[in-house]
């Protein structure tokens, strides 16, 4: 089994923290062959050598797990996957998808690849590469080759997990042989994969004569230094629950303060925490009343007995309409329309059918003759739970976790539709209880050079990871210049974080502030429009070594903003637009443009 690397915290260790972090940075960054050469690198200083001596040549693994993951979940299942093929005697090596190109796999026999999909249908931003390498005409073939997908995704969108579906069919196309059937998993991806890779692992150890099941090790084995394991719960409790939109704003924002139970929770910028939320009670109550639903009926959920209206609060999603939902449901009702809409040439009409409605409006649309509590739970998917990204630094505000939220409220087909988490959470009560789980987020990491620029990109409560970063910087003291292009719309109601921006830049921990407020004016202003406007400037620094960070909406801001980006690269380099957006995807590749978007 492979080992699982944990640094010390700095109260037990003889390095400060901004050292264990570079040191896990780097870790983190590195495959199992480079590892082992540091290991032998650092016990030939260890032993007062002045050359380290040389380690022995790795042997070729005999299976190569390359992992595409946008928010570090593709890369904590590859973790384990190796773990579990290590237990059963079979040699792998993890590679990040941006260290990989198509034409590597020529030279293997084995390839795993474990990938998600983001927005609708995308590839992360770390395998935009290699996903146009083995797309196109160009691709080499590899027959012979042996490989399994594990896809990632939300059934949410219409392309469930398409960018691990491309993956496997295209591997097959170029003369591959699965080693096991693709599975597609859903935002509680957790046990899915553990199928997966028990099976995996099985056939490709060939299992134990004795029959005996190889032990998987875990999600919660696989954390960085300082962080509490991702499968593990932590308790908090509210200490501050605070509107920081103005009276006249058409949003409404909260600022939210957790105080931890268990000091060990411990955190890096650029990571999130998992909200476990509730559905609204009204939508329960009026979905049982649709139904005529006894809420205190006891039905079975995971061989555990359990009210049915606690179960639809907690435990079922009731607000996101999947296929698979609408398939199920069209056979109960019997309901020719139903069946229309899940028609492939009806593609376009089941998307505008499932937009903006919830299960209480599929229900009142096409009442069921019959429906039991169990069965309808039967239908739905596990209540997903909600990330936020961490609005604060853990050396800034050791023993607790900021949060940003934008509460979603909106009116649709008569009803007004509250978001699930965002809600939930801006009712919370001073000293009220929470359950978290850390979102270690590794592409999206302040760079470990504290002299280098950065470009900090972000729109409404994008703007929550920036105030880690500052935040982080300023206690490290930092001195690498720090650029902060921040939009929202109008500026006296809706300029989240301004005191702490204006102290950051007044004490120079923020060089420079640029902002956008999109309805102050009679022409709309958004963050692209000032990137177009700093062309010159922000060309200067990305050449000088600046890191560039986009946080936002993927569907809308963060193309934008991509685009932007890529005029000025075009314009700086006197190129064309394509070899600009190349020089873009480059940043990526060497972690110099990062986003987390949503």
């Amino acid at each position: 089994m492979s080992a699982v690397l944990t640094i010390s915290p700095p109260e037990s260790a003889p390095l400060d923290q901004s050292q264990l972090q570079a040191l896990q940075r780097l870790l983190e960054s590195c495959d199992q062959q480079q590892i082992t050469w540091l290991s032998g690198y650092l016990a030939g200083i260890s032993w007062g050598g002045r050359t380290p001596a040389k380690p022995a040549a790795a042997t070729s693994p005999a299976v190569l797990i390359i992992h595409a993951s946008q928010t570090g979940n593709a890369v904590r299942v590859a973790k384990k996957l190796e773990a579990s093929l290590g237990n059963a005697g079979v040699r792998a090596e993890i590679r990040d998808v941006r260290r990989v190109n198509a034409a590597r796999l020529k030279s293997v026999e084995r390839v795993i690849v474990i990938a998600s999909t983001y927005g609708e249908g995308e590839p992360p931003d770390a395998a935009q590469i290699f996903h146009r390498e083995l797309m196109g005409a160009r691709a080499p073939r590899v027959d012979g080759l042996e490989f399994a997908v594990l896809a990632l995704g939300d059934r949410g969108y219409d392309q469930f997990c398409k960018t691990g579906r491309d993956f496997d069919e295209r591997l097959e196309a170029l003369g591959g042989k699965r080693i096991t059937e693709r599975i597609d998993c859903d935002v509680d991806f957790e046990a899915s994969a553990d199928r997966w890779i028990t099976n995996l692992t099985h056939t490709l150890g060939h299992a134990r004569s004795n029959g005996a099941v190889v032990q998987l090790p875990g999600f919660a084995g696989f954390t960085s230094y300082r962080s509490t394991p991702r499968s593990e719960s932590v308790s908090a409790s509210i200490r501050l629950n605070q509107k920081i939109t103005g009276r006249r704003s058409t949003k409404d924002v909260r600022h939210i303060e957790l105080e931890l139970e268990d000091a060990s929770f411990l955190h890096e910028p650029g990571d999130s925490v998992s909200v476990a939320a509730a559905n609204d009670a009204a939508l329960v109550q009026d979905v049982l009343q649709a139904l005529r639903l006894d809420a205190d009926e006891e039905i079975e959920v995971s061989h555990e007995k359990v009210l049915l209206a606690e179960a639809l609060r907690r435990r079922f999603d009731l607000t996101v309409i999947t296929r698979p939902l609408v398939e199920r449901y069209a056979e109960i009702t019997g309901s020719a329309e139903l069946r229309r809409l899940l028609a492939d040439e009806a593609r376009e009409d089941f998307r505008r059918f499932v937009a903006g409605r919830d299960l209480l409006d599929v229900i009142t649309a096409f009442p069921p003759q019959t429906l039991s509590g169990g069965e309808l739970v039967s239908l739905l998917r596990k209540l997903p739970r909600r990330s936020y990204s961490i609005a604060s630094s853990a050396l800034a505000s050791p023993g607790e976790v900021q949060l940003t939220v934008g509460v979603v409220s909106y009116e649709s087909m008569g009803r007004t539709r509250k978001g699930v988490a965002s809600s939930f959470l801006a009712e919370l009560q001073p000293d009220d209880a929470i359950e978290l789980r850390l979102e270690s987020n590794p592409n999206f990491r302040l760079p470990v050079d504290d002299a280098t620029p950065i470009i900090m990109i972000g729109a409404g409560t994008g703007a929550a990871p920036y105030r880690a970063f500052l935040q982080e910087r300023d206690e490290r003291g930092a001195w690498g210049p720090t650029w902060l292009i921040f939009g929202d719309r109008n500026f006296r109601s809706d300029f989240l974080y301004q005191t702490d921006w204006l102290d950051f830049r007044e004490r120079n921990v923020l060089s420079r502030l640029d902002v956008a407020f999109s309805r102050d004016g009679a022409e709309k202003v958004y963050v692209q429009h000032r990137i177009r406007e700093q062309a010159t400037e922000l060309h200067r620094w990305i050449a000088d070594g600046a890191h560039v960070y986009v946080c936002g909406d993927a569907n809308h801001m963060a193309r934008d903003v991509q685009d932007a980006l890529v005029e000025v690269l075009a314009r700086g380099l006197g190129a064309d637009t394509e070899r600009a957006r190349e020089h873009l995807e480059s940043l990526g590749q060497e972690g110099r443009y990062q986003r987390d978007v949503y």
